[in-house]
């Protein structure tokens, strides 16, 4: 793997357990880099039963795959909008398949397209950096088929008021895509997104 790559991984990756306390049946070689043209659609609601659904948003994916590290990180970017990074154990199923399970998430931008969109209910009338999203769910999956990339995943957030923890807000999130090739070099976004 690039040189490159696994500076990307060491930036982003930083606080993830990459110890392996025994003995792992090594990864099949997996292309380390994928840029991914996907589609990513966005739900919230309130407890009220008012919510939103938003219509399909392109969107830059870069998926990252250490077979070396057994981690992975799944980049979804939309300049000036929200950015939204899935890290987590990299391993491979009984086809040599790449089996994702994210454990962290790190975002931009999230909390604020979701009040705007709601025009601004509870919790959102509180400071917009003092309110915390919550990770319910994080999933993501992805399918190597000859030099194409197939990958998806789904979130379920919640973005609360530690102030008023009664006082949610339901966030769901889901992306698609394909890569049709390596990308080495797209590492180098992430680091500097970093």
């Amino acid at each position: 793997m690039p040189s490159l790559l696994r500076a990307a991984l060491a930036s982003l990756l930083v606080c993830a357990p990459v110890a392996v306390a025994h003995a792992e049946e090594p990864l099949p070689p997996l292309p380390g880099a994928w840029s991914v043209a996907a589609q990513l659609r966005l739900r919230a609601s309130l407890d009220d039963g008012v919510g939103i659904l938003l219509p399909p948003r392109p969107l830059l994916a870069t998926v990252l795959l250490d077979a070396e590290s057994r981690r992975f990180g799944v980049s979804l970017l939309r300049p000036d909008e929200l950015w939204l990074l899935q890290t987590g154990k990299l391993a491979s199923d009984s086809n040599g398949q790449p089996r994702l399970a994210p454990d962290d998430l790190v975002e931009q931008g999230v909390v604020e397209a979701v009040c705007a969109e709601l025009r601004n209910p509870p919790p959102c009338d509180a400071p917009l950096d003092s309110l915390a999203l919550e990770v319910a769910e994080s999933v993501a999956r992805a399918r190597i088929r000859g030099n194409v990339l197939l990958l998806a995943g789904r979130l379920r957030l919640v973005i609360v008021d530690p102030e008023r923890p009664s006082l949610r807000i339901r966030v769901g999130v889901a992306y698609a895509g394909r890569g049709t090739q390596p990308a080495p070099d797209s590492a180098a976004a992430l680091v500097a997104a970093r």
